[in-house]
């Protein structure tokens, strides 16, 4: 059986004819992805930055210690704010999702507004009193995307107000929580302090002529008492 053998004309012909196919397929992609890309609604981001105040934490814990609390603060600030309630007043206030919201109530939509809520930790490095660097979360970003760029930064607003609210309202919390415990640990105290007060004195009654800071006045007497006796013999 013979074999054929092909010419360069037919390699020629046969490169041509996948090059003719890649391109059309090449353009039939640029083509959808054009259409869906002009198809698509803008969307507009606004971010804002919040920074995180120094904790009043000893010099003596490590820098992953602040990291590992201000990370626990702010995921409990999140869940704090990322309620339905507090997204649908959101949703409600700044009109969000209009055509939606005539068929489908906020608090379906709130999933959707929570999704295009986006916080991101943003971390530094410091010295730690032995000499060794440890990154910690020194502020994050909330933000918010909206076809609407006003409603965008008005929602990104909001959210920072909210942050900010809910901050204060965990302080003050915090704060007269603390003072309670003082003040609590400062009455029991007070009480220890008259107890042992009390057992003191009737222990300095009950044995008024033995204690230690009487020795030098009845060394001193015994003295007097002897020197009496010696002028009596006299």
């Amino acid at each position: 059986m013979a074999q054929q053998i092909k010419s360069f004309g037919d390699h020629y012909s046969g490169f041509l004819r996948h090059i003719k196919l890649a391109v059309a397929t090449f353009s039939a992609v640029v083509l959808v992805g054009v259409i869906v890309a002009f198809s698509l609604q803008d969307m507009y981001r606004s971010q804002a930055l919040i920074m995180i105040e120094e904790q009043d934490i000893p010099t003596n814990l490590v820098q992953t210690t602040v990291t590992v609390y201000a990370t626990r603060q702010i995921s409990s600030l999140n869940e704090r704010i990322m309620t339905t309630s507090n997204l649908v007043n959101i949703i409600e206030k700044f009109d969000l999702y209009a055509k939606e919201r005539e068929s489908t109530p906020a608090r379906l939509l709130a999933r959707r507004a929570k999704e295009r809520i986006e916080i991101k930790f943003i971390n530094a490095e410091a010295t730690t009193p032995q000499g060794a660097l440890r990154s910690f979360v020194a502020a994050f970003t909330v933000g918010f995307q909206d076809e609407d760029p006003e409603k965008a930064q008005e929602v990104t607003s909001e959210l920072v107000s909210l942050y900010m609210a809910e901050n204060l309202r965990a302080r003050t919390e915090a704060t007269a929580e603390t003072k309670q415990f003082i003040d609590d640990e400062v009455a029991t105290l007070d009480r220890q302090v008259l107890e042992l007060e009390t057992r003191l004195a009737e222990f300095k009654e009950a044995n008024a002529d033995s204690l230690p800071s009487l020795n030098m006045v009845n060394l001193q007497m015994m003295q007097r008492v002897d020197s009496q006796l010696l002028e009596i013999e006299r």
